[in-house]
């Protein structure tokens, strides 16, 4: 064995080795950027409807809050609730195991007007993303939401134009 052989065995060995890790790169970075796209396109601000106790049916006419989502990194989203009913104001992450299902944890920041309030109160629920076109051809993004237990009932939310 000479040295042009040696030679040539590192040499392919380093040129293999760069364009594996070069593609590797590339698959990795193509698919975390669709996903990014697909996660940003669920930020924004939306409306909050409350589905009425035992009804599937749900008054699109009479909102219950307003809600902001927020992309933070890769599946994760982040949102402040504002409730008009009462003086209430929550804040959750939410993790998407999908484009189209997550789970969220939640707390109260405001309670009864008093920020932050003097009780601790938080939960989990999950949520729900389907998009449809509107009358317009246009997309248009609602969010079911459901609580983790009877108190909190469901709720759907509508993304605003």
């Amino acid at each position: 064995m000479n040295f042009e052989w040696w030679f040539g065995v590192l040499t392919s060995f380093a040129v293999g080795w760069a364009a594996n890790w070069a593609f590797q790169w590339y698959l990795a970075y193509s698919a975390t950027r669709a996903d990014r796209q697909k996660y940003v396109a669920i930020a924004g601000k939306y409306t909050t409807h409350s589905f009425p106790k035992d009804s599937e049916q749900v008054d699109l006419v009479d909102p219950s809050g307003h809600c902001e989502i927020t992309h933070e990194k890769e599946n994760v989203l982040r949102l402040r609730y504002d409730e008009l009913a009462v003086d209430h104001a929550w804040e959750a992450t939410i993790w998407m195991d999908s484009p189209y299902a997550g789970s969220m944890a939640w707390r109260y920041v405001r309670f009864f007007g008093k920020e932050p309030p003097d009780e601790h109160r938080f939960g989990f629920k999950r949520c729900q993303v389907v998009s449809k076109p509107r009358q317009d051809g246009m997309p248009q993004t609602f969010i079911y939401v459901s609580g983790d237990n009877d108190g909190y009932g469901k709720e759907l939310w509508t993304k605003q134009r």
